[in-house]
């Protein structure tokens, strides 16, 4: 994961929630940020170069993958812990 550096170095936690779209394959398309929590800190940047390369399970119906799926990814950075999680759920 890249942490943005000043708010890694002072423990600065930040939220991100990124609209995103899924391709049958598992591939992002790229995201729009929805909102950044603090702003101007660059968690939104580190969340996109973290999530890009991932491939990600995309949503089904009937057991077949939907073809650019919109979902909304929220990413949670904590900087007393160090710690990043991150949750998504369709739209």
């Amino acid at each position: 994961m890249v942490w943005p550096g000043y708010a890694f170095y002072t423990h600065l936690s930040g939220h991100v929630l990124l609209d995103c779209v899924i391709d049958n394959k598992g591939k992002l398309k790229p995201c729009v940020v929805v909102e950044e929590t603090p702003k101007g800190q660059g968690f939104a940047e580190a969340a996109i170069s973290f999530l890009q390369p991932t491939k990600m399970r995309p949503p089904m119906v009937d057991r077949v993958p939907v073809q650019d799926a919109h979902v909304q990814i929220g990413i949670d950075f904590d900087g007393k812990q160090g710690a990043v999680r991150f949750a998504w759920r369709s739209q």
